[in-house]
This record gives C-alpha cells, structure tokens and sequence, in this order.
C-alpha cells in the first residue's frame, strides 16, 4: 500500500530543513515497522503491505510533524494508464457506496503531463462518459485527487495528521506527571518536538500517573520510562541527561514558583475547549 504524508511547519524551518525530514521519516518508521519512506519534493511516499490499512491511518495520527496524508494507488505517467486506474478507482467506490457526484482535484509537484485544469477537465470528462456521474466542483459525493510526482497517485481523502515537529528534533524536557492535565501539557510540549523524561517526585504516585505514560507512549517514538526523581535530585538528573527545561500543568491562576531549571507552563493561554478536545483526542487512539 502506498501513502502519500505531507507536512507543513517543517517546510519553514530553512536550512534546518533536512535535519526535521530525517527526524520524521525516523518517527515514521518507528510507528510503522517495516516502511519505505521516499521524501520526493516536500512528500513523503510510505509503502507498506505488512499491517492493515486502519492499524496504519491510526498509527499516521499519532506521529508529530504530519499535517496530513493520504493511502493512494500508484499508475505510471501515461494518460490512458490514468484514466484506467481512474475508472477502476471510480467504479469500486461506487459499489461500496451511494455516489452521484464527483470532482477531479489534480496538484503537480512535479510539472509534466499536463496543466492542472487540462487533466481535470480530461479526467472528468472520461469518468461522466463512462459513469454517468455529474461534476460538482463544491458539492460533492466523491473527490478523486491526483497528484502528479515521479509517479501519478490517486486518493480520495486527506486524513489530518497531528501537526507539530517530530518528536526528538527540539532537545529533551523533564515532564512533571501530577495529574490528566499533565498528561495534556506534556502532549504539547511532545507536539512542539521536545524529547520527554516523565518523572514524579514521589515513589506513591508512580503506578497511579503510569496510566498517563500509557497514552503518551502513542505518540512516542522511543519508549517513556517513569522516573522517580527527589525534589533535591532534580538539578542533577537534569545535568546528567542534558535536560533542558521542566514541563508542568500550571494555569494562570495557580502558578507555582519556578524550577531552578527552565519551567514551562504549556496550559497558560490554552482554552479550556482546546484541553477537552486534546484530551478527547488522546482518548481515541487505541494503537
């Protein structure tokens, strides 16, 4: 199976660039054993026939860095080969579902074959003409993307990907586990590209917060150990590990004095509708 993963906030990063594309691919192949991941012009091309579908577009979300991405079906740059796959394509969608109109929607990352409205315009034309199927460019039942790269894919959705910088591309953090709204600072602070030491301060709190690693670990690509650290230890296990700061749940109204090492409060600012649906969010994902 072929997916096409497109990301956003790294193609800003300049010069940097490439160090963020290779921490991804990395990411992306610990979510998802067994990959090939081909970067191609600001994409990546993923392939894998060892896990199910689901088990994948699951695993996809999980991984910071991806805007979005799309399982596609690859054909050669050959405008008949084209329109067969298309019609192919069309027509199992139509069996497996009520569709009655359509639209072609054609991106060129690389500038061959030919323009953009060309091929919709031809693809479209084709799938009326052996479909019956009407064109509706904004009310539609069935998308039909094309991407033109080295090669041509077909796809019919963008699943949203989590967003953010893969994890590892930004240093390591300590992450101080309290409770679920530390859970959710310790999200973000991963979705911002920070590598997480999660500690409690007390052995008791240990198998209690363990729930929380649990969760987390989904987004993870290395494995989140639960570190009991002393509140007079903490200066040195943040030397030792080169840690650079401490994550923790604090909101504005409840501000705790600062660590001797930086201490960053990701909740400050955030809504209370943005942490239900972050949390909501880390519900749903079961692998």
């Amino acid at each position: 199976m072929a997916y096409i993963i497109r990301y956003a906030e790294i193609g800003l990063k300049g010069k940097n660039r490439i160090i963020f594309e290779k921490k991804l691919i990395k990411n992306i192949k610990a979510r998802i054993p067994d990959s090939i991941v081909i970067k191609h012009f600001g994409r990546f091309y993923m392939y894998n026939n060892q896990m199910e579908d689901g088990e994948i577009k699951n695993r996809l979300k999980t991984v910071f860095g991806i805007a979005n991405f799309s399982k596609a079906i690859e054909c050669e740059a050959d405008m008949e080969d084209i329109k067969e796959v298309v019609l192919k394509f069309v027509q199992e969608e139509i069996k497996n579902r009520n569709i009655k109109t359509f639209r072609v929607s054609t991106n060129r990352i690389e500038k061959k074959l030919k323009g953009s409205l060309e091929m919709d315009k031809e693809l479209g034309a084709f799938v009326v003409e052996k479909t019956g199927l009407k064109v509706s460019l904004k009310e539609y039942d069935l998308n039909i993307g094309v991407e033109i790269s080295d090669k041509i894919y077909l796809y019919k959705e963008k699943v949203e990907g989590p967003g953010g910088l893969p994890v590892g591309s930004e240093g390591k953090i300590l992450g101080l586990l309290e409770d679920e709204d530390s859970m959710i600072a310790c999200y973000l602070a991963m979705k911002r590209g920070c590598d997480l030491f999660p500690f409690v301060f007390d052995e008791m709190q240990k198998e209690k917060m363990q729930k929380f690693i649990d969760k987390l670990q989904f987004f993870s690509p290395v494995e989140l150990k639960l570190h009991v650290i002393l509140p007079e230890q903490l200066d040195e296990f943040a030397e030792k590990y080169d840690l650079h700061a401490i994550i923790v749940n604090d909101r504005i109204e409840s501000i705790r004095d600062d660590y001797r090492i930086a201490t960053l409060r990701p909740l400050i600012g955030i809504s209370e509708n943005e942490v239900k649906e972050i949390k909501q969010f880390i519900e749903s994902v079961k692998s």
